[in-house]
């Protein structure tokens, strides 16, 4: 299991370890212990620029989850469902936006669990599948935070930390 977490921005780089931990942590308790992940942390400029891109290119669904002024969290699951010669799947890419998520007060950790979720399949479109979500985005809420992670507090909104 490989998690990559890459901050495109020199704010993030402070967020890179305890967010591969985090991560760690949540593909273990999902038991994924074959799989791969990276996590893209971003900024308002790379926002422009995949607004810039998905409407050049007339990719409407890119634009959806987009907010006026960002987003939190965007999930783009693997294309390849073929396990590798070494036999790890990549399940996917997790964008998280923490500038944005900071202004908004929310909750990093919990919106990289979020994201993972839609990587494995998870939804919240209808009322049921939301409910289903909500209740495991909590259930391994609550177990990541029992992991010694250093620095996870940098993941929390300001209240919790």
């Amino acid at each position: 299991m490989t998690v990559v977490v890459q901050a495109l921005y020199s704010g993030g780089k402070q967020f890179e370890a305890p967010m591969r931990a985090a991560a760690n942590a949540v593909l273990r308790l999902l038991k994924k212990k074959h799989h791969d992940l990276e996590v893209v942390l971003v900024d308002a400029r790379f926002i422009r620029d995949f607004r810039r891109m998905a409407q050049t290119r007339k990719r409407s669904d890119l634009l959806k989850p987009l907010h006026k002024d960002g987003f939190n969290v965007l999930s783009f699951p693997s294309g390849n469902s073929f396990p590798r010669m070494s036999g790890i799947r990549e399940i996917g890419e997790v964008f998280l936006c923490p500038p944005y998520i900071a202004k908004h007060g929310e909750d990093m950790l919990f919106l990289l669990i979020h994201g993972i979720l839609h990587l494995k399949g998870y939804d919240h479109a209808r009322k049921h599948d939301r409910i289903v979500m909500e209740a495991r985005e909590r259930t391994l809420y609550r177990k990541v935070l029992q992991f010694r992670i250093p620095k996870i507090s940098l993941l929390l909104p300001p209240r919790e930390r």
